[in-house]
């Protein structure tokens, strides 16, 4: 086997095939049920497994098929510890200083009351 220029390692979510698209989407509508639609996942799970697998991983993935949506379910139900709503992925990042920053930035305590 030849082996690439750079090394990779998988490391959880896999792109969803667009059959476990087209079943969750089933699922929500109410034309299949929870057992049909935990039938296609784990079918899909046992493919991606044995694919990986054949190219000689050593270490493998569920791809999280069975999650709905990875980080993007996380989000929607995230509560502060203050009370805020949902909160977005870009609130997170609105108080890391820039790189332009003085090494050492005045302490404010703004990001922790921040929704």
């Amino acid at each position: 086997m030849t082996r690439p220029p750079y090394r990779a390692d998988e490391v959880g979510s896999l792109l969803r095939p667009q059959e476990l698209k087209e079943a969750r989407a089933a699922h929500e509508e109410g034309r299949i049920d929870a057992d049909e639609l935990r039938a296609v996942e784990d079918r899909l799970i046992r493919d991606v497994v044995a694919r990986q697998e054949a190219v000689g991983l050593k270490a493998v993935t569920d791809g999280e098929f069975g999650d709905p949506g990875g980080i993007s379910t996380f989000w929607p139900g995230w509560t502060g510890s203050n009370g805020c709503a949902a909160a977005s992925p870009s609130s997170f990042t609105a108080s890391r200083p820039s790189r332009k920053a003085s090494p050492s930035p005045a302490k404010s305590d703004s990001a922790t009351t921040r929704c």
